[in-house]
């Protein structure tokens, strides 16, 4: 029976150098040590596209599905269908482009299944029409909002009162961004679609730093969260690592080896 390891992205197995964003020789090492014998996966916010060239560039070839979009996306790599899709509801999302569209406060962010892009309040007609299109399409999986510098309490009191709120989650995934999704959609909902997916898995053991993978850890059998962790991660991980610039996911499979849980 195997194993397998679910992994955060951003703020988790990404570091940083020189301005980019990469995945450590440590982690890439302990990872393919891993992977010998057991699964290892990602579950982030970015998209599939994203992720493959994340991977790709450290080398790494995914064992198993991968879940992408904050968990609208459940991707088979080896292959390369998407088993799983969820979408925006329609109505939330196109209150919210308008939104963007007629106030100057900051970017809003969006994802299909393989691409992402922004906009703010200078977008252009052909590239709000085009969004629109995507929207009533059900093409869109996620969206984001990035707010530093902007009055982020009476910009998510404005969002919490648009029609169809009902239907999406707001959930910050950093301290300058608003994760908006809907509520079929989250990385612990797709961990358990993963899971039956993978019924030679017995032990499943999730890493990540932030409120969006709040679920992810709960529904996980082993929870780890890197130091730097938000309080309410730190408070439900049963186990906390170094940080994501000093090999967080490299850590994390030294402990399982090594007091072979």
């Amino acid at each position: 029976m195997k194993k397998i390891i679910v992994s955060d992205l951003d703020g988790t197995l990404l570091s940083y150098q020189n301005g980019k964003a990469i995945i450590s020789e440590e982690n890439i090492k302990m990872i393919k040590l891993w992977q010998k014998d057991n699964y290892f996966t990602i579950a982030t916010g970015r998209n599939v596209y994203e992720v493959k060239e994340f991977l790709k560039e450290a080398g790494i070839i995914p064992n198993t599905y991968l879940i992408c979009s904050n968990g609208a996306i459940l991707y088979d790599y080896d292959n390369d269908v998407i088993v799983n899709e969820e979408n925006m509801p329609i109505t939330y999302a196109l209150e919210i482009l308008q939104y963007f569209k007629n106030n100057d406060c900051g970017y809003l962010s969006m994802s299909t299944n393989s691409d992402s892009f922004n906009i703010n309040h200078q977008v252009s007609v052909d590239k709000y029409q085009k969004i629109v299109n995507l929207i009533e399409n059900n093409k869109i999986t996620k969206m984001g909002y990035y707010f530093k510098g902007y009055p982020i309490k009476e910009i998510y009191n404005d969002l919490s009162k648009f029609a169809g709120v009902e239907e999406v989650d707001l959930i910050f995934s950093s301290d300058t961004y608003l994760d908006i999704q809907g509520k079929t959609t989250s990385k612990g909902k797709a961990l358990n679609k993963l899971r039956k997916h993978l019924k030679e898995a017995n032990k499943i053991y999730a890493i990540g730093d932030y409120l969006n993978d709040y679920d992810l850890l709960l529904n996980s059998d082993l929870a780890f969260a890197p130091n730097n962790s938000a309080k309410e991660i730190i408070e439900i991980a049963d186990y906390i690592a170094s940080d994501c610039h000093n090999h967080a996911v490299a850590e994390m499979v030294e402990i399982i080896i090594k007091e072979q849980l």
